[in-house]
């Protein structure tokens, strides 16, 4: 045989040899990941998801912060990047190892999407670690992250905080009137209290979001897959938590519809130009000056004088005490509210829906309003 022949085939024996080392390698490291995954998440492994169980596991690094007010686009594209990998049939492993901040917005933010693609995909398709910062596993028990997802409390975390008052993560597609009514009992116990008007203003206005939700946020079926659309249609999510040291209460909500510039009418000129203008390349959408709108002036679709009176409620608390703050993401605008100021910002990342984030300072309400106040419309 010519030695050039045998050179050749000694090349390829060479080749083959290193490719099946490369395969060998890749099984080892992919039961590997398949095991860590299996120890580090102890949900529900029965259910049976759309996800296979032998579809391959990426693991997506969260981010050492997750905030939607300081850090929004990178929290957005960390929740893009989960939605594109279970979409592309994969299943996630989220590694929680590096965080040390996770604001509540972006908690409600991160959970919600999480929760949707559970139902779109199965329980299956979104796996991950515990963190290894006790303050981040604690919230993450205590908010009822965990609880939603199915993922048992470890034992270092089962004694709550006497600092902190949850009401947990809680989510529907029905209107429940008794959710909103469990914030006295579940928060504000013996030792707090929370002065009637707040309390009034704060069911009419979350009342108004879940009304919001089963009417005009679902109304674009191109939202929903069609495999999870029973499931999805008109949900919401909802959460709120009392900081007893600082008296500070605060509540987020947030759906995952159309968003509130595509649910309120344009109702002025100027309105309709920047909506056209906003579809040209480079032109920022108006997202936040409509978000503004419905805040100021309780627009709404159904042009019902006891609609769209939610938003107006939270700013008039806030302005009532002089402090607290409101934050609204929705699409690609956020809207900022503190006492007499309103701050619109253009976001690049869309929410893909509206999140609400309401924070007060009850010590400072008990002297502003009166106990009694039966607040009568």
């Amino acid at each position: 045989m010519p030695k050039k022949n045998r050179a050749v085939r000694k090349q390829i024996g060479r080749r083959l040899e290193i490719e099946r080392w490369d395969r060998r390698l890749n099984e080892k490291l992919g039961r590997k990941r398949r095991n860590r995954a299996r120890s580090s998440h102890t949900g529900n492994r029965s259910f049976r998801g759309v996800t296979a169980p032998s579809a391959p596991i990426i693991d997506i690094v969260v981010p050492v912060v997750l905030d939607l007010a300081t850090a929004h686009e990178e929290t957005c594209k960390f929740v893009s990047v989960i939605k594109s990998g279970v979409r592309s049939g994969k299943r996630v492993n989220l590694v929680f190892s590096d965080v040390e901040k996770i604001n509540t917005s972006a908690l409600m933010y991160v959970l919600s999407n999480i929760h949707k693609l559970r139902f779109e995909h199965g329980e299956r398709c979104i796996t991950g670690t515990y963190p290894k910062s006790l303050q981040i596993e604690r919230l993450l028990g205590e908010s009822g992250f965990f609880k939603l997802l199915k993922v048992k409390l470890r034992d270092r975390v089962k004694v709550p905080r006497r600092s902190m008052r949850f009401i947990q993560f809680r989510s529907s597609q029905e209107l429940k009137a008794e959710t909103i009514k469990e914030v006295r009992d579940e928060l504000l116990r013996d030792d707090l209290e929370m002065p009637r008007a707040v309390a009034k203003k704060i069911y009419r206005a979350v009342s108004e979001a879940m009304t919001n939700v089963g009417q005009h946020a679902y109304n674009n079926k191109s939202f929903i897959s069609d495999r999870a659309e029973d499931s999805l249609r008109g949900r919401w999510w909802f959460s709120a938590s009392m900081n007893a040291t600082t008296n500070r209460f605060s509540l987020v909500f947030y759906d995952a519809g159309v968003g509130i510039p595509k649910t309120i009418p344009r109702e002025h000129p100027m309105e309709n130009i920047r909506g056209v203008l906003s579809l040209l390349p480079g032109i920022e959408v108006d997202d936040a000056q409509m978000i503004v709108a419905a805040m100021k002036l309780g627009r709404t679709r159904t042009h019902l004088s006891n609609r769209g009176k939610g938003l107006l409620d939270l700013t008039q608390l806030i302005d009532l005490v002089g402090d607290g703050q409101m934050l609204i993401y929705s699409r690609q605008g956020l809207v900022t509210y503190t006492a007499g100021k309103t701050t619109p910002i253009y976001c690049k990342q869309s929410v893909e829906g509206t999140l609400i984030e309401w924070k007060l300072p009850l010590n400072k309400a008990l002297v502003a309003l009166p106990m009694d106040d039966d607040d009568e419309d």
